[in-house]
């Protein structure tokens, strides 16, 4: 007398992970026997799903794979793993920081694989270490490179360091002038983003202010009492402000007078 059943055979014990590479077909890990040959199917969610469609990076998980005919049903439950080649997610293509501070470790920019992948940075095509904050001299293009055995995957990102203001004024501390005289104070400023240079004093009509360049001079012509004080060079920009200040002081003139009693 001929015996009717259903049954399904899996390779792997249940709860074991079953890990296959991204797109390939035909490798659901198991098989139904039974007599009547039974009608597999396999769900995934809860929904029917085509197994000979290729599997994809959002498909890893748990599958229920049923087998019915006659005799009954019978059912397992595989868990399903899919491996990946790397891809690089939400990279902004160009980053600014402020020295000191930024690290390339801390970006949106990350690589997403399975397994994880190694990513390295390199930069001018020598690998750095991503964990070391930047400073001003490291603005430029960097390489990320992600490889995990399945593939390699590689972006390239701008990077921009913000750096603080270094302002200075030239040649003067204190500035002495006697009344008439022409004297010239000039400021220079460098910094990321490029920093507006001003100055602050007492405004009179003698007084010009002229720019050139990352310098801001300020002119006083034929210096009076008026003109004297405090001088003060200001420079901002998003990262910071810093200032810096002269003194002009007008010299006394003084005439003497020898007076001589005749005898």
């Amino acid at each position: 007398m001929e015996s009717k059943y259903t049954w399904i055979y899996t390779h792997n014990k249940f709860n074991e992970v079953n890990t296959f590479h991204e797109f390939r077909t035909g490798m659901l890990p198991c098989r139904a026997d039974g007599n009547p040959l039974p009608t597999v199917q396999w769900y995934y969610q809860g929904e029917l799903i085509n197994a000979s469609e290729p599997l994809t990076r959002s498909d890893s998980g748990e599958y229920m794979v049923e087998a019915v005919n006659t005799v009954g049903t019978s059912r397992t439950s595989v868990n399903i793993t899919i491996e990946y080649k790397p891809l690089f997610r939400d990279c902004s293509g160009h980053y600014t920081g402020l020295e000191h501070e930024f690290m390339l470790w801390n970006l949106s920019c990350q690589a997403d694989g399975n397994p994880t992948p190694t990513v390295r940075w390199y930069y001018k095509e020598e690998l750095i270490i991503a964990s070391q904050p930047l400073n001003r001299s490291h603005s430029g293009e960097y390489r990320i490179e992600a490889e995990n055995g399945f593939g390699e995957s590689s972006t390239f990102q701008p990077t921009n360091m913000e750096k603080p203001i270094t302002c200075y004024i030239l040649m003067f501390c204190v500035g002495l002038v006697t009344p008439g005289q022409n004297i010239t104070f000039e400021c220079s400023a460098e910094g990321n983003p490029s920093p507006d240079i001003r100055w602050s004093y007492t405004s009179a009509g003698n007084v010009m202010e002229t720019t050139g360049g990352l310098q801001r001079s300020i002119s006083v012509t034929g210096a009076t009492s008026t003109n004297a004080g405090v001088y003060v060079c200001v420079a901002v920009n998003k990262v910071g402000r810093v200032s810096r200040s002269v003194t002009l002081i007008m010299k006394v003139v003084i005439s003497c007078f020898y007076c001589r009693r005749n005898p």
